[in-house]
C-alpha cells in the first residue's frame, strides 16, 4: 500500500454516543456555537474522545503529544510520558475512566486511569490503525486494522475484538481494507467500513462478520451508532453520509447532507443528534436523524478532522487539523406550531377551493397538499406559499386535474428556516369538495320567428373567396331575403365570422385525446383530464382548466343546427361548425382543428377579455362517422390546453331531418311567395353517412 493512501486510510474520529436536548432556551445561532482551544499554535490534531458528560476528552495530534483535558475541552495538558507520536485514533469508556490510543504504523496504548497513565498493548503490536470502539462497562474492545507496507498485503484487514479488557485478542480476516468501526453499547453489534467501498456487520460481538454492502465509490473514514446499535451512521469521502437502521444490515444515503470530505461522524446515544466534520467543508449538525442538517463554521481554509458529542447532546467538540480544538453548544433547531386548516368551495366556481389556516409564527413559507378523497393519496403539492399568508385558493392553474362536484382532502405545514426553526407537523387532513357541474339540459328543437317581408334587411350580393363554401348569392345588384333569428337565450345565434383557413398544411397537429361524440377530453399542461360536458341551445358546452368552450352547428342558411334525439352534434355537407369561447390567453392564437384525420380548419384570436368566436368550414374529404373538434390554445394562466369535443358526420336523424325541414318550410314559402331566386343560388346538397 502507498504511504499517501495508507495515510487517508486513518482519516477518522472516535466520539463517545449521546443523546437527545430537551432544554427550551431561545435559539442558538448556528455560527456563534464554537470556542476555540488551545489558541497558543496550531497543531495537527487528528481525533477526539470524550466522556458522555462532556467533561473529560482525549485527543490525538499527528507526530505531537497526546492531549488531555478534564474541563469539557476548556484547558488541555500532554501525557508527557508517551512523548511525541504519530497519533490516529483514540477511544475511550463512556465515563472516560478506560482509554484506547494508536499510534499509526506503531503500538496501541491502554489507560485505566482516565488518560493520566498508558501501558502499550504488546500482543497486538504494529499495524495501520483504524477506529477504535469501547463498550459501557469497558471490558469489550474493537479495533480495526491493516497491516504494515512491508509486512502484509495492503488490501487484507482485520478486525481485532477483546472481551476482557485487553488482557487477550482475537481477530476476523476481513479480505479488504478495514477502516471504519462502530459497535453497540454491549458490544454485541459491530458495523465495519472499508476504504474500498464495502460493508461488513457482526451481531455476535464480532465472531461472524456478513458482507452488506459493496462499493468502489466510497471511502469509509470513521462510523458512529445509537447505544443499542441500531442506528449506524457511516462517514464517506467525497460523497454523502451513510445511515442504517437495522443494525447495519441496509444502508440508505442521507441526501439531504452535502457531498463533502468527510473526516468524523458522532451520534447521540438514541440515534437522533448527530454531528459531522468535513475537511476544506465545515461542521454539520442534524437533531432528526439526518433528515435536516445545519451547516457552520464553513470556512474552506479549515480541515476538521476530528468530531464528538457528549450523551445528552449538549456539548460538541471539533477538531482542526494544522488549526484549533473547538468546543460548543449543539445548535439547537425548533419546531414551531401545526397549522389549525379550514376549506371550502369557492363561490361561484366549478373547479376550487379555499384553503385557510391561522398565523404560524417563525414560518418561512407553507406547503399544501391536495391529497384524493380518500385522503391516502396526495395528487398536488403547492409549496413556496409566503409565510405571511393564511388562505390560498387552489385552482386548476394549480392543479389541472381538479374536477367539478369532486371531495378532495387538504393539509397545511409550515416550514421553518432550518436554521433556528423546523417545520411543523403536517396538519390534520381536512375534506372539502368543489362545486357541482352545471345540470345538462338538451334543447331538441327550436323556434324560429319569420320577419315580415316588408322589414327584411337588404343583403348586398357579395363574391365568395376561392376555396370557400358556396353561400346563395343573387344576381344584380341589392336584394332582399328573409332573415331566420332563433328565439332561445346565450350563446347566441348570431353567426360568427367566417374563417378560411389558407395554411392548414403548414401546422404541426397536436396531440389530442379521444373524445367520443357527446363526450369532451383535454390535455392541460401535458395531463390527460375529462372536461365537464353540457349541452345548452344546442349547443355543446365544455369546460377544463379555466377555459369553457361552446361548440355548434350552423346550416348553409344560417340557422343552428339541432342536436339529435342521442344529444349529439351531427353535421353535414354544406354545414358550418362555429366555436366560441372564452378563458383564453388574451392576443394569443387558438388553432381549429377537425379530427380523426388532423385537419386544421382556422386560426382564431383571442380578444382582450380572452374570447374567441369564428365559423369555419368543414374539410371537403371529411368521411361519415365519429370525429371532434380540437381546439388548441393557452388558458389565460398561460397553461396550454387541447380540448376536444366529440361530434358526428353523416345524414342526421329522422327527428332531426324533420326540424330542420319544418324550419326551413316557412322560409321556402316566403321566398316562393315574395322573390325570384336566380338560378346560381345553389341547392344543399346532403352526403350521405
Amino acid at each position: 500500500m502507498k504511504r499517501s493512501r495508507i495515510a487517508l486510510l486513518g482519516l477518522a474520529v472516535l466520539g463517545l454516543l449521546a443523546g437527545i436536548q430537551t432544554t427550551s432556551v431561545a435559539p442558538v445561532s448556528a455560527a456563534s456555537v464554537w470556542t476555540a482551544r488551545m489558541t497558543d499554535a496550531t497543531r495537527a490534531w487528528y481525533s477526539i474522545s470524550n466522556s458522555d458528560d462532556g467533561t473529560k476528552l482525549m485527543a490525538t495530534i499527528i507526530n505531537g503529544p497526546l492531549m488531555r483535558s478534564t474541563d469539557s475541552g476548556a484547558t488541555w495538558a500532554s501525557v508527557s510520558a508517551l512523548g511525541n507520536k504519530n497519533w490516529s485514533k483514540v477511544a475511550a469508556q463512556p465515563n472516560g475512566q478506560r482509554v484506547v490510543a494508536a499510534v499509526q504504523r506503531g503500538p496501541v496504548y491502554m489507560s485505566n486511569d482516565y488518560g493520566v497513565t498508558f501501558t502499550e498493548v504488546v500482543a497486538l503490536g504494529s499495524r495501520w490503525w483504524g477506529q477504535v470502539q469501547i463498550s459501557s462497562d469497558g471490558t469489550r474492545i474493537a479495533i480495526a486494522a491493516n497491516p504494515d507496507v512491508p509486512n502484509g498485503h495492503p488490501n487484507t484487514g482485520r478486525v481485532y475484538v477483546s472481551s476482557d479488557s485487553g488482557a487477550t485478542w482475537t481477530y476476523s480476516e476481513m479480505g479488504t481494507t478495514a477502516s471504519a468501526l462502530s459497535m453497540s453499547r454491549d458490544g454485541r453489534y459491530l458495523v465495519m467500513g472499508a476504504w474500498n467501498g464495502s460493508m461488513y456487520s457482526s451481531s455476535d460481538y464480532g465472531a461472524t462478520w456478513t458482507q452488506r454492502e459493496a462499493s468502489t465509490l466510497r471511502y469509509y473514514t470513521e462510523m458512529s451508532s445509537s447505544d443499542d446499535g441500531q442506528i449506524v451512521y457511516a462517514a464517506t469521502l467525497y460523497t454523502k453520509v451513510m445511515k442504517s437502521s437495522d443494525y447495519g444490515v441496509t444502508w440508505t444515503q442521507l441526501t439531504n447532507a452535502e457531498n463533502k470530505i468527510y473526516r468524523s461522524i458522532r451520534s447521540s446515544v438514541n440515534g437522533q443528534k448527530i454531528i459531522a466534520v468535513a475537511q476544506t467543508g465545515g461542521t454539520y449538525t442534524s437533531q432528526d436523524a439526518g433528515a435536516t442538517w445545519l451547516a457552520s463554521n464553513t470556512d474552506t481554509n479549515r480541515n476538521w478532522y476530528g468530531s464528538g458529542i457528549s450523551a445528552d447532546g449538549s456539548q460538541v467538540f471539533g477538531a482542526v487539523n494544522a488549526g484549533y480544538i473547538y468546543t460548543g453548544t449543539f445548535p439547537t433547531i425548533y419546531p414551531i406550531s401545526r397549522p389549525n386548516v379550514s376549506a371550502s368551495t369557492t363561490s361561484g366556481t366549478q373547479t376550487s377551493i379555499d384553503v385557510s389556516w391561522n398565523a404560524i409564527a417563525n414560518a418561512n413559507t407553507y406547503t399544501l397538499k391536495v391529497y384524493d378523497s380518500s385522503g391516502s393519496t396526495v395528487v398536488k403539492t403547492i409549496t413556496g406559499i409566503s409565510g405571511s399568508a393564511t388562505s390560498r385558493t387552489v385552482t386548476e392553474v394549480d392543479y389541472p386535474g381538479m374536477a367539478a362536484g369532486t371531495t378532495y382532502k387538504v393539509t397545511v405545514t409550515a416550514i421553518g428556516d432550518l436554521s433556528n426553526y423546523l417545520s411543523s407537523p403536517e396538519s390534520t387532513q381536512v375534506s372539502v369538495a368543489t362545486a357541482p357541474a352545471p345540470t345538462t339540459t338538451t334543447t331538441s328543437t327550436t323556434t324560429t320567428t319569420l320577419a315580415p317581408a316588408t322589414t327584411l334587411a337588404p343583403v348586398t350580393t357579395t363574391t365568395v373567396a376561392q376555396g370557400q363554401k358556396d353561400v346563395a348569392t343573387i344576381s344584380g345588384s341589392t336584394t332582399t331575403i328573409p332573415v331566420v333569428t332563433t328565439t332561445t337565450s346565450a350563446p347566441t345565434t348570431t353567426l360568427a365570422p367566417l374563417i378560411q383557413n389558407s395554411s392548414a398544411a403548414a401546422a404541426k397537429a397536436p396531440d389530442a385525446a379521444s373524445a367520443k361524440p357527446g363526450e369532451a377530453t383535454a390535455l392541460v399542461d401535458g395531463e390527460e383530464i375529462a372536461a365537464t360536458l353540457s349541452r345548452v341551445n344546442n349547443g355543446l358546452v365544455a369546460s377544463v382548466a379555466q377555459i369553457t368552450a361552446t361548440v355548434s352547428g350552423v346550416s348553409p342558411e344560417g340557422t343552428r343546427i339541432d342536436l339529435d334525439v342521442e344529444g349529439n352534434l351531427r353535421l353535414n355537407t354544406d354545414d358550418f361548425i362555429q366555436v366560441e369561447g372564452e378563458g383564453y390567453s388574451a392576443g394569443e392564437s387558438v388553432d381549429v382543428w377537425m379530427y380523426s384525420t388532423p385537419t386544421r380548419i382556422g386560426t382564431v384570436k383571442a380578444d382582450e377579455s380572452g374570447r374567441i368566436a369564428g365559423r369555419f368550414v368543414l374539410p371537403e374529404d371529411l368521411g361519415a362517422g365519429n370525429h371532434r373538434v380540437v381546439l388548441n390554445g393557452v388558458n389565460k394562466g398561460g397553461v396550454p390546453v387541447i380540448l376536444g369535443i366529440g361530434v358526428k358526420y353523416g345524414e342526421a336523424s329522422s327527428t332531426s331531418t324533420t326540424t330542420r325541414v319544418l324550419i326551413a318550410l316557412p322560409i321556402s314559402l316566403a321566398i316562393i311567395a315574395g322573390f325570384v331566386l336566380p338560378n346560381q343560388l345553389r341547392r344543399r346538397r346532403r352526403k350521405t353517412a
